[in-house]
């Protein structure tokens, strides 16, 4: 299953800082040139609201200095003051906005990192290793995750006489012609299938009745014979009902799955809802 697109990491506080360091504006401090001409436009800005600030004050309360002397150091403070502090303390707030960028840039290339380590474990274990169909354990996620308040239908195929394949022609061969059963398998419409173990498969099919399946799973079955006509396989069909256990629907798909072998093999068999019985414990399959 595709991984999802990489998203900022939810979890980062948004602080006045981190704010700055993510400010367009900011990013655009680069060069040693463009931080002077940042902290000397800054000086000169807060000279200026500095020296309007007191002239403000000095007409409000009506302070006037006397001699020239006070008047250059009542208008010159408040201008030259700003002025000679104000560029020290940007670029050293430039600095630890820089540090904290780099550090949230890092945090979020590690968080990536473990997202995809995290997407490619989950695919290894929930993937089979030979056919690189879901696994068992995969299908019984879905059985789980499943909003199961309609009918659902789960159907097992199990290759027929596959044992003769493996003594007859080598495992090798055997696992080559799993990887052509899956092939066609994985071309199921409407469904998920799975690699239970050996060669049996599964399939879930949400929102299908047996009748709307059957038709696909026969054309799957016939599919498997013509490839080479050495493969054939039994299918077993059963509804899954809301608010049944999944252990329920599986084993009346195994009943059905053993009738199509009794039958004669290379068919598939429904198993009617109305013999539905409650599973034994040693028939259940353990989720």
């Amino acid at each position: 299953m595709p991984a999802p697109p990489p998203d900022r990491p939810e979890s980062t506080a948004v602080t006045p800082l981190s704010w700055w360091a993510d400010n367009a504006l900011v990013r655009r401090i680069r060069t040693r040139r463009d931080v002077r001409v940042a902290a000397l436009a800054l000086a000169v800005v807060v000279s200026v609201l500095s020296l309007l600030s007191c002239l403000l004050v000095y007409v409000i309360f009506g302070i006037v200095p006397d001699t020239p002397a006070d008047q250059v150091v009542a208008l010159g403070l408040p201008f030259v003051v700003p002025l000679t502090i104000s560029p020290i303390a940007f670029v050293w707030f430039l600095g630890v906005l820089s540090e904290l960028r780099g550090r949230s840039e890092l945090l979020e290339q590690e968080v990536e990192r473990r997202r995809v380590v995290e997407s490619r474990l989950e695919r290894l274990v929930s993937t089979d290793e030979l056919t690189r169909l879901p696994n068992r354990r995969a299908f019984f996620t879905w059985a789980r995750e499943l909003r199961h308040d309609a009918v659902a239908t789960v159907a097992l195929l199990d290759l027929d006489h596959f044992k003769r394949i493996n003594d007859q022609q080598g495992h090798a061969a055997g696992d080559e012609a799993l990887r052509r059963v899956a092939g066609v398998l994985a071309s199921v419409p409407d469904g998920q299938v799975a690699r239970l173990g050996g060669e049996e498969f599964g399939f879930l099919f949400t929102g299908r009745t047996p009748d709307d399946v059957r038709p696909a799973l026969e054309s799957v079955r016939a599919a498997l014979y013509d490839a080479d006509h050495t493969l054939t396989a039994s299918i077993g069909i059963a509804a899954w009902k809301p608010g049944e256990p999944i252990d329920t629907a599986l084993v009346a798909a195994d009943r059905a799955m053993y009738s199509a072998k009794q039958n004669g093999r290379n068919r598939v068999e429904v198993e009617p809802y109305e013999r539905r019985t409650t599973p034994a414990p040693s028939e259940r399959r353990a989720l």
